[in-house]
Formats: C-alpha cells, structure tokens, sequence
C-alpha cells in the first residue's frame, strides 16, 4: 500500500515538474538570401570652361609676322592693274560679346596702281604707288554643333582709316580712297575665310570634350584608407548658349551622369567609346544625387541588442524568464529576432516586423512588430500568457539601432574624399555637399541598410582650357 502511494506521489511529482518546465522550440523562420541594387540616379555635373582669348591673339599674331600679304604683277588676279604689299604694323586684336568674336587687323599697306588715260587721243598708261595705314574689322559669329565641331561665320564689320592713301602726281597729291576702298572689299573675303579657319584650328572643341568623355569613366580613388572609390557612368552632355565678354568666352556643359561610391578593390567598368551628341538647353541643374547605403551587420546588430538584453529577467505576475542568447537576421523584407531564454518557461520565440528609420532621432526601430506565425501557435498551447503579458511591447521599446553616428562620419567621410579629385593629368572634380538624407531602408543577406542621398554640387575644371 506504501509503495502503491509512493509511486503515485513520484508520479504526479514529474507531471508538476514537467508542466511548470515547458519548452518552446518553433520552427526557425528562414533566412533569405536576396540582393537588392539601389536605383541609379542620374546627377549633373557641371563643366564651366572658361577660355581666355589671349591664347587665341598669340596664336594669330605668331603666325602672322612682318608682311602678311605680297603681289607683285599687275597681271594677277584677272589683269587687276595693281600691285599690294601689306605687313602687319600692330598685334592684332580679338573681343567677344555675347557668341561673337570681333577682330582687329591693322595693317600697312603699300600699292602700285596702273590705268589708261586718253590725252589729245592719244593712249596712255600711267603708273602711282602710295601707301597708307588701315585697321580691318572682322565679326565671327560661333556656335558648337551636335556634333561638337565649332561652327564659325565671319564677315567684315568695315574698316577704319588710320591714313588715308594719296596718289602724288607732281606736286599734286590726289586722294584715290574709293579706288582703293574698292580693292579692299574684294579682299575681306579672303581674309575672313583665314580668320575662320585660324579660330577653329585654335579652338578645338571636340578634342577635348573627347578626351574627357573617355577620363570620366575610369573609377576614381578617392579615399585610400577605405578604399572608397567614385565611379561616373556618363550618358549625355547638355551645354548654354555661349556667352562672350572682353577677353573671355564662357562656355557652360553639363554632364548627366549617374554616381555610385564602391568601396573595396576597383570596381569593373566598361568604357562607352562613342561620343554623345550634344544637346543645347537655356539652363543645366548644378546638382548631383549620390547614393550611399548607411548599414548595420546582423552580427553588429546581435550585438547590440545581447549587450542590452541577456540577463533581463522578465516578471509576469507569477512568472518569470530570463534572457539567455540574442540573434537577428533577416528574412526577405522582415527583420527577424531571436530570443532564447529561461525560467519558468524555457525555449526560443521568435519575433519579425519591418525595418523604419526615425529621421528625428536617427535610429532604425521596427513597425508591425509582432511573434511570428509558428511562434503564436507554439505559445497558444503552452504559454498563451506570454502573448499578453506586455513581453512584446518590452522587446520593441528595447529594439532600436542607432545611425546617426555612423550617418555623420559618412558625410565626414564623403565630404573630404569627394572635395577635390584628379582626373588624368589636367581634370579636376570639385564636389561640395549640401545635404544628406535617407531615403530608403532595406535588408541584405549581411546587414541591415539605409539608403541615404547626399546632394550637393560637382564641377569638373581642365587646367589645359
């Protein structure tokens, strides 16, 4: 009879013990394995070249010297009857305003002139020499094509006597301006077509935008101690209207191009050899838009979060349960807690809801935090009080990871990295940032991502033009 009790107070003493030490074990949710690649979007950077015409005026007047222009038969050019030596008595000179560029030629010029003259009916010819000083005028309006070949039309603007010519027959001195002025018109064609030709061999266009399409492409280092590494895949280029002024032509480009920040080795590129055409546009928009992704690892996460919860012990009335282990992960668009704990019930629970960002405090908490599916099934037949015990609430308040440490040191970061950057031999990338800010948060197979925008402004200036 004893042992009869015995054995049935053993009994039920395992059954107590076996009911007040339940042990949750739910399926894991399963780890996704996914990437995502934030959309590209495209920037301008501006191009500001600023060409000075002096380089142009040296040019012109190095290839020009002494006597610039010699005909010696009166047979020439269809039996003119005239004789021209022209030297060049100053530099000549160039001003712009607005897309025209005017030039001026002063020259000396000596000349021998033959005609007919009837006397007592009689046939004579007669031969005067004089000489005189004249500046030319020129006005070369220019323009880039499509296809970034530099267009120019250059026409006289008239001329400016600086003395006038004279014919000395005895002691008679007789003014032949108009005879003159006649074979003046008849050259300035010629002499505008050269001036046309001596500006585009100048100012080659094409040349350089070329060179620069090409140098843009390759990735930039721009930080050796991250790696961190720029990289421009350029689409298209717009310009203004060409603006002139005293000794200075301004022409304004834009670049549109999408930018991306790779850290580590050097990202692959490809080069894109071909040269888009260029299109005009009133005004180009100074602004680039770089994305950035701001992250926390899982592991850096787990962390965090262990250093904040194992070892709590959670009271619900009766009961309690302490935190043994703490590991996050993601599992496609969810981020997924796990907790292991302790005491009065033992075992793992699980915890999913969707990453925000908090842009007031800078901090990445979940929204529709809740247990997870297999979870709630496995506490609804073993401890449906933890489902009302306030736990859940307990765990979101603790839930939260700061950035805006890690989101200032990447504005640190990128601001000096992008500040000034050589490009080839002579290009230079200017960057200033304006503003930062997120714009999207996701998770990746590692980390925990927010997607910031920096804004800001970038020109490129070549040292050559």
């Amino acid at each position: 009879m004893n042992i009869s009790k015995l054995s049935v107070f053993s009994l039920l003493s395992i059954l107590i013990y076996t009911s007040s030490c339940k042990t949750i074990k739910p399926q894991r949710p399963e780890s996704s394995t996914f990437t995502k690649t934030p959309a590209k979007e495209l920037s301008v950077i501006n191009l500001p070249v600023e060409y000075a015409l002096l380089n142009m005026e040296k040019e012109i007047n190095e290839a020009f010297q002494g006597e610039i222009y010699r005909d010696d038969s009166f047979e020439d050019n269809e039996g003119d009857n005239l004789m021209v030596r022209a030297s060049k008595i100053e530099a000549i000179t160039l001003s712009a305003k607005g897309n025209v560029i005017s030039t001026d030629i002063p020259l000396h010029i000596w000349c021998k002139v033959r005609w007919q003259e009837k006397i007592l009916g009689i046939k004579l010819t007669k031969i005067a020499e004089t000489d005189f000083d004249i500046v030319f005028k020129f006005n070369t309006q220019f323009n880039v094509d499509k296809k970034w070949n530099l267009i120019t039309k250059t026409a006289s603007s008239g001329y400016e006597w600086i003395k006038k010519p004279l014919i000395k027959l005895g002691p008679i001195h007789i003014p032949v301006t108009n005879l003159i002025e006649d074979v003046i018109k008849e050259k300035m064609d010629e002499v505008a077509k050269e001036i046309d030709d001596d500006i585009k061999n100048s100012f080659d266009v094409r040349a350089y935008i070329d060179s620069l399409w090409l140098n843009i492409q390759e990735p930039i280092l721009i930080n050796e101690d991250y790696n961190l590494w720029l990289k421009l895949e350029p689409v298209s280029f717009v310009m203004t209207p060409i603006k002139g002024w005293q000794k200075k032509i301004y022409l304004n480009f834009g670049i549109n191009t999408s930018l991306e920040i790779v850290t580590g080795k050097k990202p692959l590129y490809i080069v894109n050899t071909s040269l888009p055409d260029l299109m005009i546009r009133k005004d180009i928009d100074k602004k680039f838009h770089l994305v950035l992704a701001a992250e926390i690892s899982y592991a850096d996460a787990s962390k965090l979060m262990s250093d904040k919860m194992i070892g709590e012990v959670y009271e619900f009335k009766n009961k309690k349960i302490k935190i043994e282990a703490v590991d996050i992960y993601g599992s496609g668009k969810d981020l997924i807690l796990m907790l292991d704990f302790s005491g009065d019930i033992k075992g793992t629970v699980y915890f999913s809801g969707l990453p925000e960002y908090d842009s007031l405090t800078s901090t990445i908490s979940i929204e529709s935090f809740d247990f997870d599916v297999k979870t709630t099934k496995a506490l609804l037949k073993l401890a449906d009080w933890l489902l009302h015990a306030g736990f859940k609430h307990k765990i979101k308040t603790a839930l939260k990871f700061p950035l805006k440490d890690k989101i200032s040191e990447i504005n640190q970061l990128i601001e000096s990295s992008i500040k000034s950057n050589q490009i080839g031999e002579s290009i230079i990338l200017n960057c200033d940032i304006t503003d930062i800010f997120p714009k999207e948060i996701y998770l990746t197979p590692e980390a925990i991502k927010l997607m910031l925008i920096i804004d800001g402004e970038a020109q490129l200036l070549i040292k050559d033009w």
